[in-house]
Formats: structure tokens, C-alpha cells, sequence
């Protein structure tokens, strides 16, 4: 009988409660979705340098052993299909990645999100001196020497 009674006197949440739930749900979701999108960012970063680490360490080796680099991009396409890749991959944005050579040095970058080279943080370039994010490369020449 007693707990007939409890249960007839329990009301619920009035309004007013259950919109201060709904603000501190938003302020907390309004600080941690910027959060979010950064940490979403790094990690494509975190696969470009990844995945152009691959391709130079593969650019290193054919080095060492023939002597020479791929002329052009088909010759590195079929390159990187001979080690596991199926042609030139596509950056963690979309773009296929860049390569060119001078026949002494290559470089193989991504240019981010943006799809230009300025140097921000997603512009991710490997070459001879290792891979490297964030270097303002005005052109090709420039990406062969970003160290």
C-alpha cells in the first residue's frame, strides 16, 4: 500500500529541469565537436605521412639497387604496383599524390585539403631527407629540397 501511494505522489522532471539537460548537453557538445574535427584532421595527416613513408622508403630501395629513379608518374605507378600498391594511391583527401624527380632526387607529396601547396599543416612531402609536414613548397623543385 505504501508503495501505491509513493508512486502517486512522484510527479517527474518539470520542464524547466529537463531544458537545463538539454543546455548543458549542448555547451558540452559545442566544446568537444571542435575537438573532434582537429583530432580527425591530425589523423589524416598521421596516414599521409604513413603512407608516404612507404612509397619513399620503396623510391629509396629501387634506388639503391638500379641506381636510378622513375622517370615520370607512370613509371612510379608501376613501381609502387610491383611493392603491394595498386598504382598511385589517393591522399587521406581525395587528390592522388605527387611525384617528381630531377633523375638525382624525387619527392612524393600530398597537398592537403586544400589541394595547394602553402604550407599548412596537411601538406605532407617525402623525399631524400625524409617526410616531412607543414613546408611552404612554391613548386617541384622546391619539394625536392624540403627538408
Amino acid at each position: 500500500m505504501k508503495i501505491r501511494q509513493a508512486l502517486k505522489n512522484q510527479k517527474g522532471f518539470t520542464l524547466v529541469e529537463l531544458m537545463v539537460v538539454v543546455i548543458i548537453i549542448g555547451i558540452l557538445a559545442a566544446i568537444a565537436l571542435p575537438n573532434f574535427y582537429k583530432q580527425a584532421d591530425k589523423a589524416k595527416v598521421g596516414r599521409a605521412k604513413a603512407e608516404l613513408g612507404q612509397m619513399r622508403s620503396i623510391l629509396i630501395t629501387y634506388k639503391s639497387e638500379k641506381n636510378a629513379l622513375p622517370a615520370n608518374s607512370g613509371e612510379f605507378s608501376t613501381l609502387l604496383q610491383d611493392n603491394g600498391f595498386n598504382g598511385i594511391p589517393n591522399d587521406p583527401w581525395g587528390n592522388p599524390y605527387q611525384y617528381v624527380t630531377n633523375s638525382t632526387d624525387f619527392a612524393v607529396y600530398s597537398m592537403g585539403a586544400d589541394g595547394q601547396i602553402k604550407g599548412k599543416p596537411d601538406d605532407v612531402v617525402a623525399n631524400v631527407y625524409g617526410v616531412v609536414d607543414g613546408k611552404v613548397i612554391s613548386d617541384d623543385n622546391s619539394a625536392l629540397s624540403a627538408k
